[in-house]
This record gives C-alpha cells, structure tokens and sequence, in this order.
C-alpha cells in the first residue's frame, strides 16, 4: 500500500396513595349517582366514508371524519390556550383526571390475573356518549375498530409482540394515574417493535425522533440509543404525555393530537379554529391526515379491546404479571454470548435490548440487559462463572480520512464484517477522527471499551469527492460548405 493508514487503539480498563384512591372513587360514585349516564353503543351498520384504506404502516384505515366532544373538558371557549407552569409539569403524578374519566380502581387492577381485564378496569378516554349523531369521531373510531377486527392475524401478531412489554407500560400509567387506554398507544405508533425507525427517523415503541429523546434525557451515542429502550422510552413518553395533557388543560384528544404532530401545531390550529369562532376541541382543527386519524385509531383499538367479542374477535392471552426483568453486566459482553447464556435465541434478546446499537453491551456505562424473567436465574449464574473475556470487540480511532475499504484492509478486519459492525452501507469515506468498531485481537486482555471511548465515540462518514471531467471543447460545423474551386459561375 502506498499510504499508510495510522489507527490509535483506544482500550482503558477501567396524604397516603391507598387514601387518595378511596376519596377519589367516593367522588366518581357520587358524580355516577348524580349523572347516570347511560351506555350508547354505536349502530353496527354506520360506515364511515374511507378516503383510504392505507395508513402508513399499518394499514388501517383513514378518514376525514373527526367530531366527538372531548373526553375530559376541552380548553375554555374564551382566553389563550393555557401554558403550564414548571411545577405543574414536573409533578411525578400529575393531576389529568376529571369528572368525565373513570378511575381505575385498585382492587381490580391489582388482582386479576387477565392483563385485557386490567386494562379495561382501566380505561378513562371512552366518551360519556358514544351516540355517533353527536360527532364524525365516533363514526372513525368505529370504522378502525372494525378494520382491525378484519384483520385478525396483524392483531393477533401485534398483540403477541405486546405481551413482552404490556405489564410494564401498565404499571408505570398506574404508578401515574394516567388513562390505559394510552397503554396501547405503542401499537399505533410501532406496531409493539422497539428496533424499529420511521422513515422521518422516529425510534422505538413509542417513536421518538431524536431532539424529543433528548429533550427526556433519552441516552443517544454511538453504542446506546435510548428511544429504543424498553423501560426507559416508555418512562420517557408518558412524561411527555402528562405535560401535554397539563398543557392542553387536560384535553387528551388534543394531547394525543400533540404527541403526533407536535403541541406548537396544535397550539396554533385551535387559535385558528376560535378565529373562526370554534371552540378549539379536537374536532374543530385543521389537521394533516395522519393526526386526524391518530385518536380515532386509539379509541378504535380501545373500543376492540374493551367488547372484542362483539367484533368477533379473541385477543390473545395475555397475564398481569412481569415479563422481564434487568440484569446488570459488569464486563463487556457479546450480544449473541448474552443471549445464549440467558437461554434465548438472538431475536428474542433483540426484541429487549435493542437499545443496543452494535453487537457488544459495553458495561462501563452501567449497562443492564432485559431477561424474561424465567431465564433470570440462568443467566446469573453463567455470568458469575464466566472467566475469560467474553466481548469479541473493541474500539479504534481513525487518524486520516480514509475509505472503507481501505481502514477495513488497514485494520485486518474483513470487508463484510468491519461494514456490518459500524453500520457503513455503499462508497463512503470515514473521517479522520471517526471511532470505529473492530473485533479484538486473539489472546489480548484488558480490551473492555471504556465509558469515556462509548459516550463520546463518533463514527463520521462522507461521500467520495469526484471530481468534474473536463469539457472538450469542439468545433462546430459550418453551416455551408465552402465553394469548390473549380466550380464556375
């Protein structure tokens, strides 16, 4: 090789909530007794007219039906949409439940062994009213209610995904009294996939982009991307959620509208809805095609969930009880290793630790991964009996801009392998100051990747300058040719 690529190695060692509840469900039987509002349920035959039968991602369908009064009370018709004060986001247990939502009720969240009973047990968005003369919402809701019972094997398949993570969504909504119907939010955002991105770059179950990850201290490096977290986006999106339903006076269809489109949007559709002397509810607003069918879906499945037998439909088995739990790793360990030690197949370790990016957990940064809790025991155990190393990877800096193929031949790495740990699709070139990462040399120890070298590792890549081929320049022909010598005249 005529130029030499110089690589660094980079390798250091290195009142009570029991009381509150009581009051709370003395409240709601006394506003029961007073109202005594009856069940509507809506007419079987009423369709509502499909615009499209396709929704990105999930196929579900679209309407542009949205009319249903909100299910808490909607921002007052006079004065600016209220913004929140700082205390009253930071509360870890908001105050979102009014007199129009049910309150779960400890006893039976607590003790049934069914997660759909406790779910529904649950369930605080279902309007007061579901008579669909009222409003265009409950027509779109009935509409994706049925689509999903038309679709039995995607429900089937989603809710199967579900059962890994539905007992620790619920329980984080309960610790902060927020509706479960939100517990099914992740499958209108993801479908139950926490390794999956959008195509506008949106991560993980309850798809985050990345300054919304970081603005809830969602980890986002080289190694780690915590939007894909199984417990730590989750924690991260209901806190979201809460500060949208304080922002929006307590309104979770426009909340929920936020989520999706972003509460500086909505913000500014409901000053225009009231500019055109609306009321500034969920129904009223302009909104793009995707948002405007984003709650109708919600309540949709959540209707499903409620009565699925009157759909047709049977929900998988699901049990109120943990599915996984952490497991702290104190050296750097591969991926498929782990996995193996716990018990599982690699995509069944995937489906809860996506959110590590590359094949190797780093321990450095205090990693933990996510066992199903049967497999727990197992796993301790080989790991305290593990001696020699047991990640096949460590790290390396890049001096010199250099391109693929030339740092994978450098570094002794075969092209396949050096592309597919670092993620390097196509012609690039790797700038000089990039961390890439490599597997380790046979029989050398003390290699664990230090936390400094996980947290601050970037991995740069550019497209290969080409430069421009020079013009030639021709001369172009004469319109007439020249007289002939020896012509006459």
């Amino acid at each position: 090789m005529a130029t030499t690529l110089t690589m660094l190695r980079l390798h250091t060692p290195t009142f009570s909530l029991p009381c509150l509840r009581r009051l709370a469900m003395c409240a709601v039987t006394v506003l029961l007794h007073a109202c005594q509002t009856t069940p509507v349920t809506l007419p079987s035959g009423d369709n509502a007219p499909y615009a499209d039968l396709s929704l990105a991602g999930s196929g579900a369908p679209q309407t542009q039906n949205r009319a249903l009064p909100p299910v808490v009370p909607a921002i007052a018709m006079s004065g600016e949409v209220a913004t929140p004060t700082a205390n009253a986001i930071n509360q870890s247990v908001p105050a979102m439940v009014s007199a129009a939502t049910t309150l779960p009720v400890a006893s039976k969240l607590q003790h049934t062994d069914d997660m759909w009973q406790r779910l529904r047990d649950g369930f605080a968005l279902t309007p007061l009213s579901e008579d669909t003369t009222q409003g265009r919402l409950a027509r779109s809701a009935l509409a994706h209610a049925r689509w999903y019972s038309e679709h039995p094997a995607l429900l089937a398949r989603m809710f199967t995904r579900a059962r890994l993570y539905m007992f620790d969504i619920v329980e984080s909504l309960d610790q902060a009294h927020m509706p479960l119907e939100l517990a099914l939010l992740p499958a209108i955002e993801s479908a139950y996939q926490t390794g999956i991105c959008s195509r506008a770059a949106a991560c993980g179950l309850w798809q985050f982009i990345r300054p919304t990850g970081r603005r809830f201290d969602l980890r986002q490096h080289m190694f780690v991307d915590e939007r894909n977290h199984v417990r730590a986006a989750t924690q991260a999106a209901l806190r979201y959620l809460a500060e949208l339903n304080v922002r929006f006076n307590g309104d979770w269809q426009l909340a929920l509208a936020a989520y999706n489109w972003g509460e500086g949007n909505v913000e500014k559709a409901v000053v225009e809805a009231r500019a055109k002397g609306l009321v500034g509810r969920f129904e009223d607003l302009k909104l793009p095609r995707e948002t405007a069918d984003y709650v109708p879906r919600l309540l949709g499945l959540s209707r499903l969930v409620a009565n699925p037998s009157s759909m047709g439909i049977t929900l998988v088995s699901m049990r109120n009880a943990p599915y996984f739990v952490p497991v702290p790793i104190e050296r750097d360990i591969d991926m498929v290793l782990a996995a193996r030690l716990a018990g599982l197949s690699l995509s069944e370790f995937v489906a809860l630790n996506s959110h590590h990016k590359k094949p190797v957990v780093i321990a450095a940064t205090g990693a933990e991964v996510y066992i199903p809790v049967e497999n727990e025991a197992a796993l301790r155990e080989a790991l305290r009996m593990q001696r020699g190393p047991m990640s096949s990877w460590t790290t390396a800096t890049v001096n010199e801009n250099a391109t693929v193929d030339k740092a994978a031949a450098t570094l002794g790495v075969p092209l396949s392998t050096f592309r597919s740990a670092n993620d390097i699709r196509g012609k690039r070139v790797i700038v000089a100051g990039s961390t890439v990462l490599i597997p380790r040399r046979s029989g050398v120890k003390g290699q664990d990747i230090s936390r400094l070298v996980a947290e601050t590792a970037v991995l740069v890549t550019i497209t290969p300058y080409k430069p421009k081929a020079k013009r030639k320049s021709v001369k172009a022909a004469r319109a007439t040719p020249p007289k002939s010598r020896h012509l006459q005249g």
